[in-house]
């Protein structure tokens, strides 16, 4: 009694070095197989487990899948988590269901097909086999077969066959048997072991009898039969019944009792010797109506026997109904009593089958939500992916056209800079080229005023004539600055020197109009003698005009005046 906690103890010191062991290997497997190897170290390993113990051996592959940097087997480990945590706590299962249905999401955004039908078929254990809502199981449940029949063998979260064969059934059971043709269409490529491709046909031959494809029913029943013929003994000879009694049952459909009636003979004959009280029930059942059909009562008398024992062996409230009303057909006298106790009986048991169509429709209407639920969250999903794309795209449209806004600016901003530094360029060079012209005016201007006052000089010296007399009156008249010549004079001089009269009059306010033509002569490094020459005065005047100057602006010496001249 006290060996199992030292044992469970032990394993919970092992389990460390035992995970490293068993998941390294399988993290060398690629996703999305990866996660269907980490599910088969489960199913072999850990199933079995206290779930506190498959919590720690999650926590640790969870641990060890970080480590890794896979996000997908984060995911699986946290799904099998919640799922024991579920499993321990069964009060869980809407905050279960709700994180499931996020886990899955998540996995179809991985766009791993393996890892999201191995949650689906997590959800479909739990909510069918802990909590038995068999609707929403199955609508899971269809939800993962969809995806499992884009998978390969070896993708599989688990037998494909065996639990799509489970699903149909279950359809079948519930009476949507046009679902569990689809289902079954779909399945048609699979690769099965002859036991299921046997247990496939007869399934396929009863959804489509209940489909009143009478045709196709009868063609898979002979190919399950074909099969039945070449088994090595894994299936019962009992099944040659079973056959035999769905071929009848065709008929029986079809209300071609003569030819139903050999068949379903044949088929409650095996079927009782092989002790399968069920079908042998209902065969017998619709073999005695067919008896009454054609007006053969005593071969119903003759087999209510066999049906009265085969009903009470197995108990189906449909097939009761159908034994009692032989009963007040056969008994030729019946108390009223026992016509009631039948009536009564079959009344209840009528109730029994109305309830259990109700939970079907219930079942049914659960399945059906779930899908539609599955299926609006993947709506939701689906919309949410496109919202963002839209953002994305209206963000990236945004950024191009700012680009696009930003380079034509961009542009433009270049092409204007290039065209006022050509502008400038034009300006600087016209101004360049005016100032040039300009000082090439005043040097000319002013050479000219030197050789009109060296002239002077020169015929001053060499009086002699009276002609030469006249000529030096006339030069003289020339040389002086008239006011028009001032004009010309100082434009020139703007033009070369620019501001430097507006200069001396902002600094020296007093300063008179011949102070003014000294200082401009002055600064064109004109001699005392040519300024006299040009200005139509002596010498001495000049020297005067200088000498007020000085004092004027407070200068002591000429070089003063001459440093101001030049720094103007």
């Amino acid at each position: 009694m006290h060996i199992f906690p030292f044992l469970m103890i032990l394993f919970l010191l092992t389990l460390p070095l035992d995970l490293e062991a068993q998941f390294e290997e399988a993290f060398e497997t690629p996703q999305p197989r990866r996660i269907r190897a980490f599910e088969k170290i489960r199913s072999d390993v850990y199933s079995s487990v206290d779930y506190a113990v498959q919590i720690k051996v999650f926590d640790a592959l969870m641990a060890m899948a970080e480590k890794q940097h896979d996000p997908e087997s984060v995911l699986y480990a946290k799904a099998w988590i919640a799922t024991a945590e579920a499993r321990m706590d069964t009060s869980r299962l809407k905050p279960y269901t709700v994180q499931m249905n996020g886990y899955i999401q998540q996995a179809k955004n991985f766009h791993n097909n393996i890892l999201q039908a191995q949650l689906l078929m997590m959800l479909v254990d739990y909510v069918g086999d802990v909590h038995h809502h068999i609707g929403a199981a199955m609508g899971y449940h269809i939800v993962a077969d969809e995806i499992m029949n884009g998978l390969k063998a070896d993708e599989m979260p688990r037998s494909f066959v065996g639990t799509k064969h489970d699903l149909m059934i279950h359809l079948y059971d519930i009476g949507d048997y046009t679902r569990a043709k689809e289902i079954m269409d779909k399945s048609a490529h699979l690769d099965r072991h002859p036991v299921y491709q046997f247990f496939y046909a007869d399934l396929h031959s009863q959804i489509l009898l209940e489909l009143h494809q009478y045709d196709s029913s009868a063609y898979f029943i002979r190919q399950a039969r074909a099969m039945l013929e070449k088994d090595t003994g894994d299936l019962h000879k009992g099944w040659y019944g079973i056959l035999e009694g769905n071929m009848g049952k065709i008929h029986y459909y079809k209300k071609e009792f003569a030819e139903a009636i050999p068949l379903l003979e044949n088929a409650v004959r095996i079927t009782n010797e092989a002790q399968f009280h069920n079908v042998t029930a209902s065969f017998g059942l619709m073999l005695a109506n067919s008896y009454m059909q054609l007006n053969t009562i005593e071969n119903v008398r003759t087999l209510y026997p066999l049906i009265r024992k085969a009903v009470y062996l197995q108990s189906k409230d449909e097939h009761y109904i159908g034994l009692y009303k032989l009963e007040l057909v056969l008994q030729e006298e019946i108390s009223p009593k026992r016509t009631l106790q039948l009536l009564d009986s079959i009344e209840v048991r009528k109730q029994n089958l109305a309830k259990l169509y109700d939970r079907n429709l219930l079942t049914k209407s659960e399945m059906e939500a779930e899908l539609a639920a599955f299926g609006e969250r993947n709506i939701a999903m689906a919309n949410e992916i496109k919202r963002q794309l839209w953002w994305r795209n209206v963000l990236w449209g945004f950024l191009g056209g700012a680009v696009l806004v930003a380079f034509y600016v961009f542009y433009i901003g270049k092409s204007r800079l290039r065209r006022e530094r050509k502008r400038t360029t034009e300006i600087q060079e016209q101004s360049e080229q005016e100032l040039d012209e300009a000082r090439e005016q005043l040097l000319h201007f002013a050479t000219s005023l030197q050789n009109k006052s060296s002239q002077i000089e020169l015929l001053e010296f060499n009086l002699l004539a009276s002609q030469q007399l006249e000529s030096l009156e006339q030069l003289r008249q020339n040389s002086i600055l008239t006011d028009e010549d001032w004009v010309k004079f100082k434009t020139l001089f703007e033009k070369v020197y620019p501001g430097f009269f507006a200069l001396l009059k902002n600094k020296y306010p007093n300063l008179t109009a011949g102070e003014l033509r000294y200082l401009a002569l002055a600064k064109l490094s004109f001699t005392t003698r040519e300024m006299a020459s040009t200005l139509g005065v002596s010498p001495v005047s000049v020297r005067s005009i200088r000498s007020r100057l000085l004092k004027k602006l407070d200068l002591v010496e000429s070089e003063n005046l001459g440093h101001l001249i030049s720094s103007l």
